[in-house]
């Protein structure tokens, strides 16, 4: 995706729901996070934006599911 312009570190997701936006990062169930994506995750919960570190299908449906 860098290739098309996005910065490093942004999420894998965007969720857009009534109450504002969710942003999920994808990892597996050892994986981590880039300093990137560390300063990423600062600057959208510095502007009232939920993020979310999901590692399998049950956490990013239990994460959505409320707001739909």
């Amino acid at each position: 995706m860098r290739s098309m312009g996005v910065k490093s570190g942004v999420s894998d997701w965007l969720f857009l729901h009534n109450n504002g936006v969710m942003w999920l990062e994808l990892k597996t169930e050892t994986g981590s996070q880039s300093q990137d994506q560390i300063k990423f995750q600062a600057l959208c919960e510095s502007l009232g934006h939920e993020y979310k570190i999901i590692r399998s299908e049950a956490e990013m449906w239990a994460a959505i599911t409320p707001l739909i």
